[in-house]
């Protein structure tokens, strides 16, 4: 007989009402509208209204607010109209205090004589702090003790599978979950059959010897079995079991079984979890160290080989100070190293740093600490990683050594280069000295500044120490002021202004770029202010909005004839000049607005300066 014909067949029994009084669970009859016609004392107990109260209100009313409130109006008329097969539901109900609740919903078709649904009979479970299956099974004896009927009923409402024995261990009930939990079907578990038959045949004596024990009266609590499905394959259970004794004479068994395959699966994932950490932990290239209470608990291979101990036990118990030098009396800690430390144990920070660490044998070696905090069950721990880092030390003092001897090298290469070029300074200046053609005289001597700008250069790369570049404001204003000087330029009659934004100049564009100033501002000193004529002279380099830096020269002089186009003059110094805008792939703009202004702009590398 099916729950559905249960409900109706007990409905009709003129005791029903006070048994379902008795219940400990609540119960209420209601229609499609959701109006309860019928509830039971439990009911009013469980949500806190009266009687009166009661059947003025709708099923909804008791329902938390919430989506499930908003649609269980339009779902009893599904109910009604579609007639799925009823399950139950767990839900939230508010009481008359406020108080929200989660109840265990299982509900039956009410129908007419025509087989229309009328309505819903529902029993509610409170399962807001969910009993363990020792006190559902406690309660189940409690319920059976009381009546047999109340029993049954409980046992279709629990979610595991309950059973019952006679005293040989045969099979007089088991509710509907054996059949959907171990796929069997009710002729397969009728009355008569031995529960022992469904537990593997390695546990049956087990399972035999437990049941005795039980029979005796002793209460021997939660048996884990493997019992057998109705395909012939294997699940994992929990079943507890209980005397079940009427009028003081033992009748049978009574027991509840929790299929445990997903928490054993948990277990096994757990397991090889942990197997795969262990096994990533012992293998691993760096030491892994695990702190608790200022103590190591815990070390892999690496570390005992690291440290040079016997095993593993050689260090559980030490403090990290016993391992460190820089912490020891004797030892001078780095303020920064220590305040790290108190970062990760006060601050519960996670952090990296360098440090240096000792062997068992006394030496001492350079470390990469790496600590993180972390949980491990509910105390915390500190996993420290240590790395040596000795190797990688030793390769960047190398590193350090050959790059300090290369700069080394270069500073002494710009030194001879521009030895060099003072020679043949010299030289162009003897060999002017005894030229009498004024034009080829003036040439040498313009060859000779050109060198003597490069030789700066070479110069001021040799002081620096770093062969990348120079200070740009420096080396700008050192040329401006020494051509300046050198063409004994009167200061009340032509005035030099240097503007000079860029911090640092590359060595790539710093010759170019001396050698562009030299020309523009020798023209401008020789031809833009004859007879006596004032004005100034601007140089400047700036970094634009572009990115690209802006090397301009410009004086208030008579300026250059209208014909003449920069890029394509015959003169030596405006093709050098020219040739230098090209050479920074930088483009050249000429002005003639009160006098001339000669614009050059290109995009230059990018580096720190020292």
């Amino acid at each position: 007989m099916d729950d559905t014909n249960n409900i109706k067949s007990r409905a009709s029994h003129e005791e029903m009402p006070s048994l379902l009084d008795a219940l400990p669970h609540a119960v209420y009859k209601c229609d499609t509208d959701g109006r309860i016609y019928y509830h039971n004392n439990a009911y009013s107990e469980i949500s806190g209204y009266s009687s009166d109260e009661i059947s003025r209100m709708r099923v909804w009313d008791f329902q938390a607010p919430g989506p499930a409130r908003d649609e269980l109006p339009d779902l009893l008329k599904h109910l009604a109209s579609e007639q799925p097969e009823p399950e139950p539901y767990y839900t939230k109900n508010m009481n008359r205090d406020g108080r929200v609740i989660d109840v265990l919903v299982d509900w039956r078709y009410m129908r007419d004589a025509s087989g229309l649904v009328t309505g819903f009979a529902c029993i509610l479970s409170d399962v807001t702090e969910r009993m363990q299956s020792e006190r559902i099974l406690k309660q189940s004896e409690e319920a059976l003790k009381d009546s047999e009927r109340r029993f049954r009923l409980l046992a279709r409402l629990m979610p595991e599978i309950v059973f019952e024995t006679d005293p040989e261990g045969k099979l007089t009930f088991t509710n509907e979950n054996a059949y959907d939990v171990l796929g069997y079907t009710e002729e397969d578990l009728e009355a008569g059959v031995n529960a022992l038959e469904f537990i593997v045949p390695e546990h049956r004596d087990r399972a035999k010897a437990n049941l005795g024990r039980v029979m005796a009266g002793e209460d021997i609590g939660v048996s884990e079995y493997e019992v057998l499905k109705g395909d012939g394959s294997r699940v994992p259970v929990l079943i507890r079991t209980s005397r079940r004794v009427e009028n003081g004479k033992l009748t049978g068994l009574c027991g509840i079984i929790v299929e445990i395959s997903d928490r054993k699966r948990m277990e096994d994932d757990l397991r090889q979890s942990e197997q795969r950490y262990r096994m990533l932990f012992e293998t691993a290239s760096d030491a892994i160290m695990v702190l608790k209470d200022e103590k190591f608990v815990d070390c892999n291979a690496r570390a005992v080989e690291m440290f040079k101990c016997a095993d593993k036990y050689a260090l559980i118990g030490r403090r990290p100070d016993e391992l460190s030098p820089e912490l020891q009396p004797d030892g001078v800690p780095s303020a920064e190293k220590v305040e790290a430390l108190k970062r990760i144990i006060v601050e519960e920070q996670n952090s990296r740093f360098e440090w240096r660490h000792k062997r068992e044998d006394g030496s001492e070696f350079d470390v990469e600490i790496t600590i993180t905090l972390m949980d491990i069950g509910e105390e915390e721990h500190i996993l420290s990683i240590v790395r040596d880092i000795t190797e990688r030390k030793r390769m960047e003092d190398d590193l350090r050594q050959a790059v300090s001897d290369k700069d080394q090298l270069i500073s002494e290469i710009h030194h001879r280069v521009k030895n060099n070029l003072l020679i043949i300074q010299s030289l162009l200046r003897l060999q002017s000295g005894g030229i009498e053609d004024e034009i080829s005289r003036e040439y040498l001597l313009a060859s000779e500044d050109r060198i003597r700008v490069i030789s700066m250069i070479h110069e001021r790369l040799y002081r620096s120490g770093d062969p990348r570049g120079l200070d740009a404001k420096e080396y700008i204003e050192a040329l401006a002021g020494q051509l300046y000087r050198m063409y004994k330029a009167s200061t009340d009659v032509i005035r030099l202004e240097v503007d000079v934004s860029v911090d640092w100049i590359d060595v790539d564009a710093a010759i170019p770029c001396g050698l562009i100033i030299s020309e523009l501002l020798t023209n401008s000193l020789k031809h833009a202010f004859p007879d006596g004529r004032e004005g100034t002279i601007y140089v400047a380099l700036k970094h634009q909005k572009d990115g690209q830096s802006l090397l301009s020269v410009r004086d208030t002089g008579i300026g250059l004839p209208e014909d003449l186009d920069i890029e394509q003059a015959d003169t030596l110094g405006l093709k050098i000049v020219s040739t230098l805008s090209r050479q920074l792939r930088g483009t050249i703009d000429l002005e003639r607005i009160g006098g001339v202004w000669v614009r050059v702009s290109f995009m230059e590398k990018r580096f720190s300066s020292p």
